[in-house]
């Protein structure tokens, strides 16, 4: 899949906007799932590949959702918009908030609902 065990890592260490995003969306998925999982710690926490669960869908999928809307704020933060939107999987549920079209709890349990969870 496209997803890596440590992307988003330096961006979470060095840039407080996407950092921002990243906690505000571990928060709203906390509620959701009940604590099965934490967003903060797969993206932050695991130290090597073979501790990660990047790799099970119910993981990557909300974490590539985190991503691409952490990353977006980042971009608009950098006054760099969209011209349009592309999406496919998680990304549909990302590009219907970034577009403000789903607010973030909607949109995070879209991404959980689409997963069966």
């Amino acid at each position: 899949g496209p997803q890596w065990w440590a992307m988003g890592r330096q961006l979470y260490e060095i840039e407080p906007v996407f950092t921002r995003w990243i906690q505000l969306i571990d928060a709203e998925m906390m509620k959701i799932n009940n604590g099965e999982w934490r967003l903060l710690e797969e993206l932050i926490g695991k130290t090597s590949e073979d501790e990660s669960r990047i790799n099970d869908t119910n993981i990557a999928q909300p974490t590539l959702f985190a991503i691409q809307v952490a990353l977006s704020a980042l971009l608009v933060s950098w006054n760099i918009y969209p011209s349009s939107i592309i999406s496919h999987s998680a990304g549909d549920q990302a590009d219907a908030f970034v577009a403000d079209r789903l607010s973030l709890e909607e949109a995070v349990r879209v991404v959980y609902h689409r997963l069966g969870l």
